[in-house]
């Protein structure tokens, strides 16, 4: 005769089988964190604010380019030096300069008033394969983030990828020698403490091969620059400040001249600031916070210049 386990039997099991599984999930919450989830769950709720979270018609200045004009320029300090000026840090990961976040840059610019484009100008972000603008089109597409549920966090090392790292021993405390800081002004404010000059230099040694600059892209540039002169906008032109060898790198492989652009820059209306050789990166790409904040500040006395 079969045997049949009785409701309360079963609920009783249940109930054992949910607390077994909650300790378990507990334990390796502290033993085995993800910490990439927590990680990636902060940049998505940044870019996800950059792109869909500031006011239109908010900002007197717009700071627009890659990742060396968000993790090198801050607000906050242009906000210091001109003072009821506020500011925007509008730059994406490989970002370009086009009529995508031309038409963002316009969206948010205030329509009146004492107002200015700061263009972080790269010879990445001047070639071809740089117009895709993939991280904010990404985001543009993502209208909220999805809040993880409290038992979804508290199981969530019990997730199959995170435990066949654990069994294949990929899982390890991040390094805390890089930090980054999300500000909601659209500021990354980074660092290493491992810096070292030459680290980015790999990366970009083959990032021109066939993805030169682009005049085409060049054109678009100054033609908004005018158009941007013309509504009585200032635009301030700059190329962010890297390593020597960097400069070196990028300039041959990437076909960029810096003083013919610049001399269009401003025969279109713009304002272009060259620059000394006194700022510091922690990889050889991105500058370092103190940096950042010296960069901002002269940035920010070239618009008053300006204005």
């Amino acid at each position: 005769m079969a045997s049949f386990t009785s409701n309360s039997e079963r609920s009783i099991m249940v109930l054992l089988t949910a607390a077994v599984l909650m300790a378990s999930a507990m334990i390796m919450n502290v033993v085995w964190p993800d910490e990439s989830i927590d990680a990636q769950k902060r940049e998505d709720a940044y870019w996800l604010h950059k792109v869909h979270g500031y006011k239109a018609a908010s900002a007197n200045i717009v700071l627009s380019g890659d990742s060396r004009v968000y993790r090198g320029l801050s607000p906050a300090v242009f906000e210091q030096t001109l003072i009821g000026m506020k500011t925007i840090n509008f730059g994406f990961s490989s970002g370009g300069h086009n009529p995508i976040i031309f038409a963002e840059i316009d969206r948010l610019l205030k329509t009146g008033g004492a107002r200015a484009v700061v263009l972080g100008i790269t010879p990445w972000s001047l070639t071809s394969k740089a117009q895709e603008n993939a991280q904010f089109v990404d985001y543009k597409r993502k209208h909220e983030s999805v809040d993880e549920t409290k038992l979804g966090h508290i199981l969530r090392p019990l997730s199959f990828a995170h435990v066949k790292n654990i069994a294949q021993g990929k899982v390890e405390k991040k390094s805390s020698s890089f930090t980054q800081d999300f500000r909601e002004d659209g500021w990354v404010r980074s660092d290493d403490a491992m810096r070292n000059p030459i680290a980015a230099l790999s990366s970009y040694a083959h990032l021109f091969d066939g993805n030169k600059v682009d005049p085409t892209v060049i054109a678009v540039i100054l033609a908004q620059v005018s158009t941007w002169h013309d509504r009585g906008i200032a635009v301030i032109g700059y190329r962010p400040p890297t390593s020597a060898a960097m400069v070196k790198l990028e300039n041959e492989a990437s076909g960029y001249n810096e003083a013919l652009f610049a001399a269009e820059f401003r025969k279109a209306g713009g304002f272009w600031v060259d620059l000394p050789d006194s700022f510091e990166t922690y990889d050889g790409s991105h500058l370092t916070p103190e940096s950042a904040e010296k960069l901002s500040k002269v940035l920010a006395e070239a618009i008053e210049a300006a204005w």
